[in-house]
C-alpha cells in the first residue's frame, strides 16, 4: 500500500489507534487496542492511576507514545532528513550537538532556575519519545539516540552548519561574503536578491471583529510527511499544532493554545552577517542554550525567529494593548514589542522573514536598498499591503495563504519564488535570474484559525495549485525536481484538500468529495495525556 504525505491522506477503512500508557517498577509500558472507524486517526491516554505519577512521568509520556503510534513515519523522515541533509552537514556539528544534549541535561537536573525546571518537562518529552522509538521501531529501522536528538534540529541544522563553514573560513583568513547588494545581484527578474524564505504569516482583523491567523511553512519538499496534533499537557493546557512525524513540537511554526486562548506562529529570519554567524560554532556557551521553542533539542541562538502571539482573550475583553506580540530574535538578542495599534489601526499584520524592528535588521545585515531585503519593498510586503484589506472571512484567509499567481501578478515579477505560497520548483533561469533554477522547496501548506472559533483549525498539504492559471499540480515524477532530494514514503501527487481540524470531531466531507485515493496509516495524531484518564478521540 502506498504511504501518504498530507494532512488529508487517509484511508476510510483504517481504524483508531487507541492506547494506555502504564508504568510499573519504574517502566513504561504501551498497551494497545483497537476501534472501527472510518478514519485512522491515533489517539492515546495516560492511564489513571496513582498520585505519585509526576508531571515528568506524563510528560515523558507523551514522547512514548507518541513514538509508538508514528514510529514507522519517524523512519521514513529521519531517512529523507539524514540523506539531503545530516550527511552532508560539516565535521563537528555532531558533536555540537553531542555536546549541547549533555550540557542541557545536566542543567535540567541541578539548576533551580525556573527556566531549567521548565525545560526538564521538554527533556523529559524528548527522552520519552527517544526511548519510545528504540522500543518499537520496526525490524531494520534503527535510528541512534543522538540522531533522534538530531532529528529535531529539521529546519535549523542549516544555519548551525553554515556557522561551521563561516568559522572554518575566519579560521583559515578568508574574507566571508556579505549579502549581495542589488546594484550587482545576479538575478534580471524582479528587483533584489532572492534568498531562501522560510514561512509567510499573516494576523486579520476581520469585518466581524474577529481575529484570523494563516501561516505556511516553506522547506525543502522531504517535509511534505506531515502531522496534525492536538495535546493536552500535565498543566490541562490542550495544545493544536502542525509538525512533523519524529517532531515533538511543531517547527512550522504553529501553535493554537485553545483554552489559553492564544495563537502563535513564526517566520524565520536570516544571518547575513557572517560574522555573527560564525560565533554560534566557535563560541562555547552558543551551543549551551536550551530554546524557547519548547523543545530541548534545538539550540536558541541557531533558530532566528519572529514569534508573533494572539491573546484572543485581550481582543475579545476590549483590550487594545498586548493583543498582538511580536519577538524578533538574533544571535544572543531579542525584541519584544506590542504590534496590537498596528494590527487595530491598519487591519492587519503581515510577516514574511524580514525582521520588523530596525535594529534586528540592522544586526542581522539586511539590506535594506536591496528590494527583496527590505520589510517594506520586499514582493510578499506589497502583496500583503493590496490584498490583505480585502480579506472578509475564514475562507478569503485561506485563499491568501494559498496566493501563488506570479505569471499575472506584476509584484511577482514573473517569479513563482516572489509570492505568498512560492513554488520554487517552477522557477527557471529566465524568470528568476541566473543561479535561480528549478528547486525541490517551497511553501508545503497553510493553516488557518479564527478567534471565532479556537477548537477549529483548516489545514491543507502540499504544494499550492491552480492549473487553469497555469500552477500545476506537483507531482514527483512530472516535476524535474524528483532526482534532488530523497523523499521516501510519500505519493507522487499532492493534490489535497483543505481539511478541517475540530476539537470534537474530523469533518470528512471535504475528503470524501475530493474522490481520492487515501492511504492505510495515521497521517494525524491526537496525543492526550491526563491524570484523568479521559479518552479523547478527535
Amino acid at each position: 500500500m502506498s504511504r501518504g504525505g498530507g494532512f488529508g491522506s487517509l484511508d476510510s477503512d483504517a481504524f483508531v489507534q487507541e492506547a494506555v500508557v502504564t508504568k510499573s517498577d519504574g517502566k513504561f509500558d504501551v498497551i494497545p487496542m483497537a476501534r472501527d472507524t472510518p478514519l485512522a486517526v491515533a489517539s492515546g491516554f495516560w492511564t489513571p492511576g496513582s498520585d505519585y505519577y509526576s508531571d515528568l512521568d506524563r510528560m515523558y509520556a507523551l514522547g512514548y507514545l507518541e513514538s509508538y503510534f508514528l514510529h514507522d513515519r519517524i523512519y521514513d523522515f529521519w531517512t529523507n532528513y539524514k540523506h539531503n541533509d545530516v550527511d552532508k552537514a560539516p565535521e563537528g556539528v555532531r558533536e555540537w550537538f553531542e555536546d549541547q544534549r549533555a550540557y542541557v541535561k545536566i542543567m535540567t537536573e541541578i539548576s533551580e532556575d525556573p527556566f531549567w525546571k521548565r525545560m526538564a518537562y521538554v527533556q523529559a518529552q524528548t527522552q520519552g519519545f527517544i526511548d519510545g522509538y528504540q522500543r518499537y521501531h520496526s525490524k531494520g529501522k534503527e535510528i541512534d539516540p543522538l540522531d533522534m536528538y538530531i532529528l529535531q534540529s529539521w529546519g535549523d541544522l542549516g544555519d548551525v552548519a553554515a556557522a561551521f563553514n563561516d568559522a572554518k573560513k575566519l579560521e583559515e583568513g578568508r574574507v566571508l561574503s556579505e549579502s549581495t547588494p542589488a546594484s550587482t545581484a545576479p538575478f534580471v527578474a524582479g528587483p533584489g536578491t532572492l534568498d531562501e524564505g522560510s514561512c509567510t504569516g499573516l494576523i486579520r482583523l476581520m469585518p466581524d471583529g474577529e481575529i484570523a491567523v494563516a501561516h505556511n511553512t516553506w522547506r525543502l519538499y522531504e517535509g511534505f510527511i506531515r502531522v496534525f496534533k492536538r495535546v493536552t499537557y500535565p498543566n490541562k493546557l490542550t495544545v493544536t499544532m502542525s509538525s512533523t512525524p519524529g517532531l515533538i513540537h511543531s517547527k512550522d511554526d504553529f501553535y493554537v493554545q485553545e483554552n489559553g486562548n492564544l495563537i502563535a506562529i513564526e517566520t524565520t529570519n536570516a544571518m547575513h552577517d557572517k560574522e555573527i554567524s560564525a560565533t554560534i560554532a566557535t563560541d562555547p556557551e552558543a551551543r549551551h542554550v536550551a530554546p524557547s521553542r519548547g523543545s530541548a533539542s534545538l539550540p536558541l541562538c541557531c533558530s532566528l525567529p519572529a514569534w508573533m502571539v494572539v491573546d484572543v482573550a485581550k481582543h475579545h475583553a476590549g483590550e487594545r494593548e498586548g493583543v498582538a506580540m511580536i519577538a524578533e530574535q538574533s544571535v544572543s538578542y531579542a525584541h519584544l514589542g506590542d504590534i496590537s495599534s498596528v494590527l487595530y489601526n491598519r487591519g492587519y499584520w503581515k510577516s514574511y522573514n524580514i525582521p520588523y524592528f530596525p535594529d534586528v535588521f540592522e544586526q542581522m545585515g539586511y539590506d535594506d536598498s536591496d528590494p527583496q531585503s527590505s520589510y517594506h519593498k520586499a514582493s510578499r510586503s506589497l502583496i500583503s499591503d493590496r490584498d490583505a484589506p480585502e480579506l472578509s472571512n475564514v475562507a478569503d484567509v485561506m485563499l491568501f495563504s494559498r496566493y501563488n499567481e506570479y505569471i499575472t501578478d506584476p509584484l511577482s515579477y514573473g517569479c513563482p519564488r516572489l509570492t505568498i505560497a512560492s513554488r520554487y520548483d517552477l522557477s527557471d533561469e529566465m524568470m528568476c535570474g541566473a543561479g535561480a533554477g528549478p528547486r525541490a522547496f517551497g511553501a508545503i501548506d497553510a493553516k488557518v484559525v479564527s478567534s471565532g472559533d479556537m477548537k477549529t483549525v483548516h489545514a491543507v498539504s502540499g504544494p499550492t495549485n491552480d492549473p487553469e492559471n497555469g500552477i500545476p499540480v506537483f507531482e514527483w515524477s512530472t516535476s524535474g525536481v524528483d532526482d534532488q532530494i530523497m523523499h521516501v514514503g510519500m505519493p507522487d501527487r499532492f493534490d489535497f484538500p483543505w481539511v478541517r481540524f475540530n476539537a470534537h470531531s474530523w469533518d470528512t466531507e471535504a475528503l470524501t468529495d475530493a474522490g481520492q485515493e487515501y492511504y492505510d496509516d495515521a497521517r494525524i495524531v491526537a496525543v492526550q495525556v491526563e491524570k484523568s484518564g479521559k479518552t479523547l478521540l478527535i
